[in-house]
């Protein structure tokens, strides 16, 4: 009987320590998104093996948490993208290929599947260790690209002074990223969901207020348009709930204040932005984006083709084999070939993607691929409409969004923050409930 309580106590703190280090290993994940994607795989890996480690470990305790039929909540996960990635081989035209497709996606495969092994409460768990991560690694981040930015500015200077010549093409997008090797678009992800989740995690008042200042700043120098967008959401989200708060508590003066506020900031921020490239590439999106013109002068500096005359090329493919479309490899190839004979030459020698997930799929797996991707979208947002889980809404939101004008599940930078996320999120639910 002695033997059985130890051996009990025994199971309990080495789950005790497995959780500690897995939850130490999600943290680490996080924290380095926005800084660097090698070093985050690297604790993504060792995070899963930490996890296994413990699945094997207490396996041999008596009280088994794992059903099978619990199984059918994998495909809530993007779970489904690899399997589509491992199906499309079979019909791809350049197989090898599309086997570095299935490795990138691996994490698509690994989150879900380890995951599934875990109890509901280390999900949450993990979930805080990862919303802690998140955010203290795009806080370092985002000051060490700002500290960067601002120090080329006054440096390159004759005579000091701050303008509009702060948000140009020198001290924006790609160039304000590029000392951390990251796009704009991918890290305003990261940057957005972190902000998101600082009312949870940040308890000092003062120090959200800076948290939030300073990510205000960042965005602008970030000059993603699609990020704009969400912002300006997230943005009308609070002001509406923060003014509904005001009426209930009929605390009109200060309502009263706070719109005079919002107004001259609103007006102050908008006449930048009007003034600086931000303003004109919010400009290009009609000017150029939307044009189905083969063109190729994006601004002064670059050169390109329209994003709308990209999706053309796309659907043209999608008509041609609707149904299954043309394997994992489709897109990289076919489109590229669509390109050349539509007179996209930068997009065919850039060997540029769709630029939208949602027409990726369909040209790579045809109307199935789609079907899929709509799936996985609706049915997190019903979970997390089920729960009203403001910040799982949020996350649903923001990366459906997203792949209307890039191929988020494409590259590293989406696919491992995606694969974990979404997973830890959906879990939190599914595993209270039978689905």
């Amino acid at each position: 009987m002695g033997g059985k309580i130890y051996y009990k106590e025994l199971v309990t703190d080495n789950f005790s320590s497995i959780k500690n280090l897995s939850g130490t290993g999600f943290f680490l994940f996080a924290f380095f998104l926005p800084l660097h994607t090698g070093v985050s795989n690297l604790f993504l890996v060792i995070s899963f093996v930490i996890i296994l480690v413990g699945v094997f470990d207490l396996k041999r305790n008596e009280k088994s948490y794992f059903k099978i039929s619990k199984c059918k909540i994998l495909f809530f996960t993007p779970f489904t993208f690899f399997f589509l990635h491992l199906v499309g081989l079979v019909y791809s035209e350049n197989p090898t290929l599309g086997l570095s497709y299935v490795e990138r996606s691996l994490s698509f495969f690994l989150a879900p599947v380890i995951l599934l092994f875990t109890t509901q409460e280390n999900i949450e768990y993990l979930k805080k260790s990862l919303s802690k991560g998140l955010i203290a690694g795009s806080l370092i981040s985002i000051l060490i690209l700002i500290t960067l930015n601002l120090y080329h500015y006054f440096y390159n200077q004759k005579f000091f002074h701050i303008g509009t010549d702060l948000f140009d093409y020198y001290h924006t997008y790609l160039k304000f990223t590029e000392p951390l090797n990251q796009h704009p678009t991918y890290l305003g992800v990261y940057y957005l969901m972190a902000i998101v989740l600082v009312g949870d995690v940040v308890q000092r008042k003062y120090f959200r207020y800076f948290i939030i200042a300073t990510f205000g700043l960042g965005f602008l120098f970030l000059n993603s348009r699609i990020i704009f967008a969400m912002l300006f959401l997230v943005v009308f989200y609070y002001f509406v709930k923060m003014i509904k708060n005001i009426i209930v508590e009929r605390r009109y003066l200060k309502l009263f204040y706070i719109s005079i506020i919002f107004l001259i900031g609103f007006t102050i921020i908008v006449q930048v932005i009007s003034k600086s490239y931000i303003g004109s590439r919010i400009k290009n999106i009609y000017d150029f984006e939307l044009s189905s013109d083969t063109k190729v002068k994006f601004n002064s500096h670059s050169s390109s083709n329209p994003r709308m005359a990209r999706y053309i090329s796309a659907v043209k493919l999608i008509k041609k084999k609707p149904l299954l479309g043309y394997g994992t490899t489709g897109e990289k190839i076919k489109l590229k070939q669509q390109f050349i004979e539509d007179g996209l030459g930068i997009a065919a020698k850039q060997n540029y993607n769709s630029h939208n997930q949602y027409l990726g799929f369909t040209v790579r797996y045809g109307v199935v691929g789609l079907v899929f991707l709509i799936f996985f979208f609706c049915s997190n947002f019903y979970l997390a409409w089920s729960v009203k889980d403001k910040h799982y809404l949020f996350l649903v939101t923001l990366v459906a969004s997203i792949c209307l004008v890039e191929n988020y599940f494409d590259r590293n930078f989406g696919i491992t923050f995606s694969a974990v996320f979404f997973t830890i999120f959906s879990y939190q639910i599914l595993k209270k409930e039978k689905v």
